[in-house]
């Protein structure tokens, strides 16, 4: 009779097996979300908060080694708010000056990423894109020789590439760097671009 009532308290098998992926499930899907949101927060660090700034449209990066002699090339691309991109529009660079306030790096420090001496396009000869190179003539840049320019790129599709090496070579974006890359803001596109390689 006691035998009896212990299987009878036991859930069954298939009942424990449900139960422990369901618990597992979850718990993964919960980590997921906290990495993602993480990420998320870290990537928007990047872009001055005063900007309004919420939606990432497309992110890659990639680090080879860590610490000293470690390489990391990454793209990063925003959605500016329209209001953003009208005012851009309407001020110019001068806009950009009294919005820019510091932004926090990786590391927390807040001079290390911020932005100052605003320029607009076309890039001329900026040492950052080309490094020890001169820079091509406008039209002929192309922010794959930044990315890659420490032997470890990414691969972007042909369709960023193609929009990014406009943005770079044409009038009505402006741009500024900081110890950690750059950050071109194409108003026409209504997107930020955040790039780095080091």
């Amino acid at each position: 009779m006691k035998a009896a009532s212990k299987t009878l308290d036991k859930p069954p098998r298939q009942k424990r097996i449900f139960l422990w992926f369901l618990a597992n499930t979850l718990l993964i899907t919960t980590l997921a979300l906290l990495l993602q949101a993480w990420t998320t927060k870290h990537r928007l660090r990047f872009i001055p908060p005063s900007w309004g700034v919420s939606a990432i449209l497309y992110a890659q990066e990639k680090a080879w080694g860590m610490g000293p002699g470690g390489n990391e090339s990454g793209l990063i691309i925003y959605q500016l708010p329209s209001e953003f991109s009208a005012q851009l529009t309407s001020i110019g660079p001068q806009f950009l000056i009294t919005r820019t306030e510091a932004v926090q790096s990786p590391g927390g420090s807040k001079i290390r990423s911020s932005y100052h001496s605003w320029r607009e396009t076309p890039i001329a000869n900026e040492p950052w894109l080309c490094g020890t190179e001169t820079c091509p003539e406008p039209g002929k840049l192309s922010i794959t020789n930044y990315l890659g320019r420490y032997g470890h790129g990414i691969a972007l599709p042909n369709q960023l590439t193609d929009e990014i090496n406009l943005v770079i070579s044409t009038p009505g974006t402006f741009y500024a760097i900081n110890a950690v890359g750059a950050l071109l803001v194409s108003p026409k596109n209504g997107k930020a671009y955040f790039v780095y390689s080091g």
